[in-house]
Protein backbone atom coordinates (compact mmCIF):
# COMPACT_ATOMS: atom_id res chain seq x y z
CA UNK A 1 0.00 0.00 0.00
CA UNK A 2 1.27 3.51 -0.79
CA UNK A 3 0.32 6.99 0.37
CA UNK A 4 -0.14 10.08 -1.82
CA UNK A 5 3.65 10.70 -1.97
CA UNK A 6 4.36 7.13 -3.05
CA UNK A 7 5.73 6.01 0.32
CA UNK A 8 5.08 2.41 1.33
CA UNK A 9 2.49 2.12 4.11
CA UNK A 10 1.81 -0.94 6.19
CA UNK A 11 -1.80 -2.11 6.12
CA UNK A 12 -3.26 -1.14 9.51
CA UNK A 13 -6.14 -3.58 8.96
CA UNK A 14 -3.60 -6.30 9.81
CA UNK A 15 -3.66 -5.23 13.49
CA UNK A 16 -5.11 -8.18 15.39
CA UNK A 17 -4.21 -10.65 12.63
CA UNK A 18 -3.15 -14.07 13.97
CA UNK A 19 -0.36 -15.66 11.96
CA UNK A 20 -0.52 -19.40 11.24
CA UNK A 21 0.67 -21.53 14.18
CA UNK A 22 4.21 -22.78 13.75
CA UNK A 23 5.68 -25.97 15.24
CA UNK A 24 9.33 -26.38 16.12
CA UNK A 25 11.18 -29.47 17.37
CA UNK A 26 14.09 -28.58 19.70
CA UNK A 27 17.19 -30.65 18.92
CA UNK A 28 19.86 -31.60 21.47
CA UNK A 29 22.83 -30.73 19.24
CA UNK A 30 21.32 -27.39 18.32
CA UNK A 31 20.89 -26.45 22.00
CA UNK A 32 24.48 -27.38 22.77
CA UNK A 33 25.70 -25.24 19.86
CA UNK A 34 23.52 -22.27 20.86
CA UNK A 35 24.61 -22.54 24.50
CA UNK A 36 28.27 -22.59 23.52
CA UNK A 37 27.76 -19.63 21.18
CA UNK A 38 26.23 -17.46 23.92
CA UNK A 39 28.95 -18.41 26.41
CA UNK A 40 27.09 -20.76 28.74
CA UNK A 41 29.30 -22.97 30.90
CA UNK A 42 26.80 -24.58 33.26
CA UNK A 43 26.56 -28.35 32.58
CA UNK A 44 22.72 -28.23 32.52
CA UNK A 45 23.09 -26.66 29.05
CA UNK A 46 25.31 -29.47 27.71
CA UNK A 47 25.04 -32.67 29.77
CA UNK A 48 21.76 -34.60 29.97
CA UNK A 49 22.68 -36.27 33.27
CA UNK A 50 23.48 -32.91 34.87
CA UNK A 51 20.23 -31.44 33.56
CA UNK A 52 18.16 -34.40 34.76
CA UNK A 53 19.89 -34.33 38.16
CA UNK A 54 18.83 -30.67 38.37
CA UNK A 55 15.19 -31.70 37.71
CA UNK A 56 14.87 -31.02 33.96
CA UNK A 57 13.64 -33.47 31.28
CA UNK A 58 16.80 -32.91 29.24
CA UNK A 59 19.38 -30.18 28.66
CA UNK A 60 17.77 -26.75 28.70
CA UNK A 61 17.94 -23.79 26.36
CA UNK A 62 19.33 -20.39 27.29
CA UNK A 63 16.41 -17.94 27.59
CA UNK A 64 16.88 -16.11 24.28
CA UNK A 65 16.76 -19.39 22.36
CA UNK A 66 13.01 -18.77 22.05
CA UNK A 67 13.66 -16.39 19.14
CA UNK A 68 15.56 -19.19 17.37
CA UNK A 69 12.41 -21.32 17.56
CA UNK A 70 10.51 -18.76 15.49
CA UNK A 71 13.35 -18.43 12.97
CA UNK A 72 13.85 -22.19 12.78
CA UNK A 73 10.17 -22.92 12.22
CA UNK A 74 9.86 -20.78 9.09
CA UNK A 75 11.93 -19.96 6.01
CA UNK A 76 11.40 -16.26 6.78
CA UNK A 77 9.83 -14.39 9.63
CA UNK A 78 6.12 -15.15 9.23
CA UNK A 79 5.46 -11.50 10.02
CA UNK A 80 7.16 -10.51 6.75
CA UNK A 81 4.74 -12.72 4.81
CA UNK A 82 1.69 -11.48 6.75
CA UNK A 83 2.60 -7.87 6.01
CA UNK A 84 3.04 -8.62 2.28
CA UNK A 85 6.49 -7.01 2.17
CA UNK A 86 8.23 -6.90 -1.21
CA UNK A 87 11.92 -7.77 -1.58
CA UNK A 88 12.67 -4.03 -1.71
CA UNK A 89 10.75 -3.40 1.51
CA UNK A 90 12.48 -6.34 3.19
CA UNK A 91 15.80 -4.77 2.15
CA UNK A 92 14.79 -1.55 3.92
CA UNK A 93 13.64 -3.28 7.10
CA UNK A 94 15.39 -4.08 10.34
CA UNK A 95 14.66 -5.87 13.56
CA UNK A 96 14.23 -2.91 15.89
CA UNK A 97 13.44 -4.39 19.28
CA UNK A 98 12.90 -7.71 21.03
CA UNK A 99 11.43 -8.24 24.50
CA UNK A 100 11.04 -11.56 26.28
CA UNK A 101 8.89 -13.08 29.00
CA UNK A 102 10.13 -16.37 30.37
CA UNK A 103 8.16 -19.36 31.60
CA UNK A 104 9.16 -22.99 31.94
CA UNK A 105 12.56 -23.91 30.48
CA UNK A 106 12.72 -25.10 26.89
CA UNK A 107 14.29 -28.57 26.84
CA UNK A 108 15.87 -30.69 24.13
CA UNK A 109 13.16 -32.84 22.54
CA UNK A 110 10.39 -30.31 23.15
CA UNK A 111 7.91 -29.54 20.38
CA UNK A 112 7.20 -25.83 20.59
CA UNK A 113 3.94 -24.33 19.28
CA UNK A 114 4.33 -20.69 18.29
CA UNK A 115 1.31 -18.41 18.07
CA UNK A 116 2.00 -14.88 16.85
CA UNK A 117 -0.27 -11.92 16.20
CA UNK A 118 0.20 -8.37 14.98
CA UNK A 119 -0.65 -6.01 17.83
CA UNK A 120 0.21 -2.60 16.39
CA UNK A 121 1.22 -0.77 13.22
CA UNK A 122 2.26 2.87 13.31
CA UNK A 123 4.56 5.36 11.64
CA UNK A 124 6.93 8.14 12.59
CA UNK A 125 7.83 10.88 10.17
CA UNK A 126 11.43 12.11 10.11
CA UNK A 127 13.22 14.64 7.92
CA UNK A 128 14.89 11.72 6.17
CA UNK A 129 11.62 9.88 5.51
CA UNK A 130 8.87 7.91 7.17
CA UNK A 131 9.52 4.93 9.41
CA UNK A 132 6.86 2.23 9.55
CA UNK A 133 6.65 0.03 12.66
CA UNK A 134 4.97 -3.36 12.95
CA UNK A 135 4.71 -4.86 16.43
CA UNK A 136 3.97 -8.53 17.00
CA UNK A 137 3.55 -10.71 20.07
CA UNK A 138 4.33 -14.41 20.18
CA UNK A 139 3.39 -17.04 22.74
CA UNK A 140 5.42 -20.24 22.86
CA UNK A 141 4.17 -23.42 24.54
CA UNK A 142 5.71 -26.86 24.76
CA UNK A 143 4.05 -30.22 24.07
CA UNK A 144 2.77 -30.22 27.69
CA UNK A 145 0.96 -26.93 26.94
CA UNK A 146 3.28 -25.14 29.37
CA UNK A 147 4.09 -21.50 28.64
CA UNK A 148 7.82 -21.35 27.85
CA UNK A 149 8.20 -17.84 26.44
CA UNK A 150 6.47 -14.73 25.24
CA UNK A 151 8.09 -12.29 22.86
CA UNK A 152 7.30 -8.85 21.56
CA UNK A 153 9.10 -7.88 18.35
CA UNK A 154 9.25 -4.59 16.48
CA UNK A 155 10.00 -4.61 12.74
CA UNK A 156 10.93 -1.24 11.20
CA UNK A 157 10.66 -0.38 7.50
CA UNK A 158 12.26 2.84 6.22
CA UNK A 159 10.71 4.73 3.32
Amino acid sequence: MQNETGDFLLDRSKIGYHLPTLKYRVELGQLRFFSKTVGETNPIYFDEEAAQSAGYRSIIAPPTFAFSCVRGAADQLPLVTALDLSDDEIGRSLHGEQRFQFGEPICAGDCISINEKIIDIYEKKKKTGTLQFAVSESQLRNQLNEFVAGMTMVLIIKN
